[in-house]
């Protein structure tokens, strides 16, 4: 490099090019590792005291974490009746939220329902609209029950599905869309 050459780098902060970059003496990676391995945290499952950076490989095989996951669970499995794969109803849902009282509420209402009281928020549950159809798995859990409604529940399922023939749930969608394209 000649004198005319000067050596110049822009700043990932504020983006200016600078003529004369400024360096750390202080390895802010190196810091950061050190703390990690030198603090430790509490489980919040089962108290114990652990690394921070051993926190997460420990919460996955704490057993006290994996038994209030399978409470979890249980209490999601609860939260449905076990004959309402009979019943006649497939119009009207309660919200699979624990806690939240809000029933009798159609797919857009339900969907309305999650932006207004429960915005942003996602739970482990089961599908109401599922568990009420032929095809339904009563014992499914979804991860995002929100999401799975929103993206399998687009259409009310009354106007388009015979459920006497009812089927594959693929099937019925796609013969869903294609009835509906017909209608336009």
């Amino acid at each position: 490099m000649n004198a005319n050459e000067i050596p110049h780098l822009d700043c990932a902060i504020c983006l200016e090019v600078r003529e004369d970059p400024m360096s750390t003496a202080v390895d802010a990676d190196t810091e950061t590792a050190q703390a990690l391995v030198s603090r430790k945290l509490r489980c919040p499952s089962c108290n114990e005291e652990v690394q921070a950076s051993a926190l997460r490989k420990h919460k996955a095989g704490c057993a006290a974490e994996m038994k209030a996951a399978q409470d979890s669970v249980e209490q999601a499995r609860a939260r449905v009746k076990p004959d309402a794969s009979r019943n006649p109803n497939r119009s009207t849902f309660k919200c699979p939220f624990p806690d939240c009282p809000a029933d009798h509420m159609d797919g857009k209402d339900l969907c309305a329902h999650f932006d207004t009281v429960h915005p942003g928020a996602s739970c482990a549950a089961i599908c109401p609209v599922c568990v009420t159809m032929p095809w339904g798995d009563p014992n499914y859990i979804s991860r995002d029950v929100v999401g799975h409604i929103r993206l399998r529940h687009k259409f009310t399922y009354d106007e388009y599905v015979d459920y006497q023939e009812a089927g594959d749930e693929d099937a019925i969608l796609q013969a869903v869309l294609r009835q509906s394209l017909e209608q336009r």
